[in-house]
């Protein structure tokens, strides 16, 4: 878990229905570092994890991926799919687990996340 600092920050929770499967979400927002971790769970899914950070850069906002846990390469290719379709700003940690992680689960996380990140937040 994460260190005091998260108690000054947002910490929330969430349901949501990923590719017709109950999903718990939970983020939690660091501000001193700008940074978000999000967890979303599914029940028997397979876990992978990392984080993507915005670099700025003469040519523009380009993204850095660190993998901590994956299955075949589906991190980097989730973590380029969020970051390339939220254009996000702060660095994120995903720890995810789905069932599956094909595009319409993607797709249904992203709308999620997007809806959580810009709208709730």
């Amino acid at each position: 878990m994460m260190g005091s600092s998260i108690l000054s920050g947002a910490h929330k929770r969430f349901r949501a229905m990923i590719d017709l499967i109950e999903t718990e979400i939970v983020v939690d927002f660091i501000p001193e570092s700008a940074h978000y971790t999000i967890t979303a769970t599914q029940l028997h899914g397979t876990f992978i994890s990392g984080t993507i950070t915005p670099v700025e850069s003469s040519t523009g906002r380009r993204f850095v991926y660190e993998v901590f846990l994956d299955e075949d390469g589906v991190f980097l290719q989730v973590a380029q799919t969020i970051a390339t379709n939220l254009n996000i700003d702060k660095s994120i940690s995903l720890r995810l687990c789905f069932r599956d992680y094909e595009a319409r689960t993607i797709m249904d996380f992203l709308d999620v996340l997007e809806y959580i990140l810009f709208c709730v937040l």
